[in-house]
């Protein structure tokens, strides 16, 4: 199994043995040896699990609530955000804010007042069935993906 986490930080715990190669982890049951784990900071991006047949743990993403306006930035990347009604997350251009193609933002609406709003600036694509781009309401949830230059893909319970 080969997990592609080039921006994987905080902490990590793997049972088994972990092999690092030019930044790919690879496990490798035939290696059982117990737990590997360490530490650093987050930056955003948690990577991606290939394989089947295995048991990884602690790879839950950081929980963010927000009570005003913010920016999909590589502060939030990764992040599980808990976001009330009449709030509104720009998404700006490639050169006014860098994000990671990748990287993803999740969404869950906590407020029955009002709706979660993305507001995209010039110059940058937000794809999403029919142009949606705010959650329906209280306990509804959206995925935000950055999928190349000013592309973005948005999807979930949306109007």
């Amino acid at each position: 199994m080969r997990i592609h986490a080039p921006n994987i930080t905080g902490s990590l715990a793997i049972s088994g043995s972990l092999v690092l190669n030019n930044g790919d982890a690879e496990f490798n049951s035939a290696e059982f040896s117990g737990n590997v784990s360490g530490s650093a900071t987050s930056t955003g991006s948690f990577g991606q699990v290939i394989g089947e047949g295995h048991n990884l743990t602690n790879l839950q993403r950081p929980i963010t609530t927000h009570i005003s306006d913010f920016t999909a930035s590589m502060t939030y990347a990764g992040h599980y955000n808990v976001v009330h009604g009449q709030l509104t997350c720009s998404i700006l251009a490639e050169a006014t804010a860098s994000v990671a193609i990748g990287t993803e933002f999740e969404f869950f609406q906590s407020s029955s007042a009002g709706t979660f709003l993305f507001e995209k600036a010039a110059l940058v694509n937000v794809y999403s069935k029919s142009d949606a781009m705010k959650i329906t309401g209280q306990y509804s949830a959206a995925t935000l993906k950055k999928v190349g230059d000013n592309t973005w893909h948005l999807v979930g319970d949306l109007a």
